[in-house]
């Protein structure tokens, strides 16, 4: 490679704020900066491993990592103090301590979640915080949440409400993003989605029966594809919105939805193979999932 094709390569062009707050995109690869050093970084996986690249343009020093199982969003920790181990050798400075190693059954605001959520149709869930750990009660039963991104969590107990995400919302939330709700961080937490049931506090403010869009009854259901990137998805609705897997379906043409709110998104969902008043194949992550029906 040229000196002038790689400077066009580590140019920074548009922000990637899924790397870092001060992280933007080359060609290709996303250009930052590391203890004042011009750094390149990416990640990359596959269904069994997950991979992270650091290279310290100024320092002279990279390192690569790929392991088989995920921390936080790929190994990028690991890279990233691998090269400051690399450069502080090279500089003759003190070694830099590991960073710390998060639980991720911490969370800061594990209050803003507890109570008791009620549906319409008389079924509770009750969720209590214990310093910064947050639970489902679910009667003798205790299941302790991990935090996916968001006001989003899931259980940590094999078969214990494994079957969706708890999406959380606040009293400000609008539209779904991302399967979670857009909110400012000091409004307090209202409802709570699981599934196609939505339960409300007592704080909540807002109507508490939707009706279904016509569409569910078209599309709704489990489709599993045989792909290892795959397994099952569920689509449904939730508070008058079809969504799949909890992201909202927004309709653009036909059969033919966007998977998400994003404008810009070139993620969709195409449902094919009309049998019986219902779809019997859907099209999504470049992927064929086939209706299977559950009693």
């Amino acid at each position: 490679m040229s000196e002038e094709s790689f400077a066009l390569m580590a140019t920074p062009y548009i922000k990637a704020e899924e790397f870092s707050p001060t992280s933007s995109y080359g060609y290709g690869i996303a250009v930052d900066t590391l203890d004042g050093h011009k750094i390149l970084r990416h990640t990359g996986g596959m269904v069994a491993f997950a991979s992270s690249i650091h290279v310290d343009l100024d320092g002279g020093v990279a390192a690569f990592a790929s392991i088989n199982a995920m921390q936080g969003y790929r190994p990028t920790a690991i890279t990233e103090h691998a090269v400051r181990l690399l450069r502080a050798g090279r500089e003759a400075k003190q070694i830099p301590a590991p960073p710390p190693i998060a639980n991720p059954l911490e969370i800061e605001n594990a209050a803003d979640y507890a109570g008791t959520f009620s549906a319409p149709n008389g079924h509770k869930l009750v969720f209590a915080a214990d310093a910064k750990r947050l639970s489902l009660q679910d009667g003798d039963r205790t299941v302790p949440l991990q935090r996916t991104h968001g006001d989003n969590f899931i259980s940590t107990v094999a078969g214990a409400f494994t079957e969706h995400t708890f999406l959380f919302a606040r009293t400000s939330a609008t539209e779904p993003s991302s399967g979670a709700m857009e909110k400012k961080p000091e409004a307090p937490v209202v409802e709570v989605s699981y599934g196609p049931e939505t339960y409300f506090t007592s704080g909540y403010a807002g109507p508490r029966s939707f009706a279904n869009p016509e569409q569910a009854l078209l599309y709704a259901g489990r489709y599993h594809s045989d792909s290892p990137w795959g397994g099952d998805v569920l689509v449904y609705a939730v508070k008058g919105k079809l969504v799949l897997e909890g992201e909202p379906l927004t309709p653009i043409g036909g059969a033919l939805f966007r998977v998400g709110d994003e404008d810009w998104s070139p993620e969709t969902a195409e449902f094919v193979h009309f049998h019986g008043g219902k779809a019997q194949l859907l099209k999504f992550g470049g992927m064929d999932f086939f209706r299977v029906e559950v009693d």
